[in-house]
């Protein structure tokens, strides 16, 4: 089944093979000094990369190598992870304390627009464009690598670490970062509605309902997913009911404002699900990232990380894009040869997002792994809880406390202790 997901397919289109990069100097709306180079360039003819090396120790620290997942990532660079956020005028920067290249290189790799590249699958490409970074930057080849990302990136990190780790020239991938992976829509269906009902958006009656329609009464055997269940199907889409328009999905503790830009997206579908069997028309309300939009699309920005004019298009944080319900691949079967190399994943969730559900990742968690290490515990950050953490054995889950979608904006402090941790007790 093939649905459209109005997210981020960035709409950047490189029209000829530029092989080299180029040290950047200068960046507008930058008025502080900066301890690290950072470089832009083509890594192929649709490839862009922006690399960020070290604050730390250039020669030995690793290097992260992150993907937007159906988004641009320059959105993480902008207002994530990257060593300067933009500020609301779209204008200027400022430093950001919690930048991830504080302990690691980090090198952004922006999309490719989606389809067929000779016979190649997007994670293909995208291993082709990291061992092509590696032999424009053969300085950062021994170190320890890891890939992040977030949302989609889930179904393509360990697809990608795998090509890099077969063949005659292996990387030393060390692990994957992913944030409020999607893992299918079955399983986002599954937890979806639980989750719902453990939120207060369902009635009782309407659990029940769901319940008797859905489980044959028993919760362990709920099955939301069947196209010729019509009951099944009738329940599911109670959460078409308006009691859910006013609520923000990437963070169900925020309300919905009533800006222009917002109102572009709201009544948009949702995207991760057709009109049946599905979530069907709830609506989303999120920050579709104006400023962003501006300063992406200055000329004297595009010719500073020589995104020429003559080779892009109107840059947008969001494209149309139809993906399938299912992955392409067995995605289980790639985490599982992942942890057989000894790779270790690193799965984290805001648990107010609704978008990604942390549920679904805890769920997709204990079934690829027989059982924990040990029982779910707590994590502090400063003294305080901070969220619940379970430890597999090559696999940690962790959820924080109060984050929407991107945690990474919302709780900077506690996600750089979170990674910092799961990369020095490798």
């Amino acid at each position: 089944m093939n649905l459209l997901l109005y997210f981020i397919l960035p709409a950047i289109i490189y029209s000829n093979f530029i092989p080299n990069e180029i040290r950047i100097d200068y960046l507008p709306g930058l008025d502080f000094y900066l301890k690290f180079n950072h470089h832009s360039g083509y890594l192929d003819d649709s490839t862009f990369f922006w690399l960020f090396e070290s604050q730390h120790i250039v020669p030995h620290d690793p290097v992260i190598f992150w993907f937007g997942g159906e988004c641009s990532s320059f959105l993480a660079i902008l207002e994530e992870n990257g060593p300067f956020l933009l500020n609301n005028d779209g204008h200027t920067l400022r430093e950001n304390k919690f930048s991830w290249n504080k302990f690691s290189s980090v090198v952004y790799i922006e999309h490719f627009p989606y389809g067929k590249y000779n016979n190649k699958s997007i994670e293909e490409k995208y291993a082709s464009a990291i061992r092509k970074f590696f032999e424009l930057n053969p300085g950062f080849a021994k170190r320890e690598i890891y890939l992040a990302g977030k949302s989609l990136a889930a179904l393509q990190l360990p697809v990608v670490a795998n090509h890099l780790t077969t063949g005659d020239v292996k990387l030393n991938i060390k692990g994957l970062l992913i944030g409020n992976g999607f893992f299918g829509t079955q399983l986002y269906i599954e937890t979806g509605l639980m989750y719902a009902y453990a939120r207060g958006f369902l009635d009782e009656d309407e659990f029940i309902e769901m319940v008797d329609g859905c489980c044959k009464g028993i919760l362990n055997e709920c099955d939301f997913y069947k196209k010729n269940n019509s009951e099944c199907e009738k329940i599911v889409n109670l959460l078409k009911k308006p009691k859910y328009e006013a609520v923000t999905a990437y963070d169900i503790t925020k309300q919905c404002e009533d800006n222009s830009w917002m109102k572009h997206i709201l009544g948009q579908p949702n995207p991760y699900f057709s009109n049946n069997n599905s979530y069907g028309n709830s609506k989303f309300c999120y920050d579709v990232h104006e400023n962003i939009y501006m300063y992406l699309n200055k000329l004297d920005v595009q010719k500073a990380l020589i995104l020429r004019s003559s080779m892009i298009s109107e840059w947008k944080p969001c494209e149309s894009l139809n993906i399938e319900s299912k992955p392409n691949v067995d995605i289980e079967h790639e985490f599982k040869k992942v942890a057989g190399k000894g790779i270790k994943t690193l799965l984290y969730y805001g648990d107010e997002d609704m978008i990604n559900i942390f549920m679904m990742g805890q769920k997709f968690a204990a079934k690829l792994n027989s059982r924990a290490e040990d029982e779910k515990t707590g994590w502090k950050f400063n003294g305080y809880l901070a969220g619940y953490q379970t430890d597999y054995n090559y696999m940690k889950f962790i959820t924080i406390r109060g984050a929407g979608h991107s945690p990474i904006i919302t709780h900077p402090q506690e996600v750089y202790q979170m990674i910092t941790k799961f990369i020095r007790d490798k």
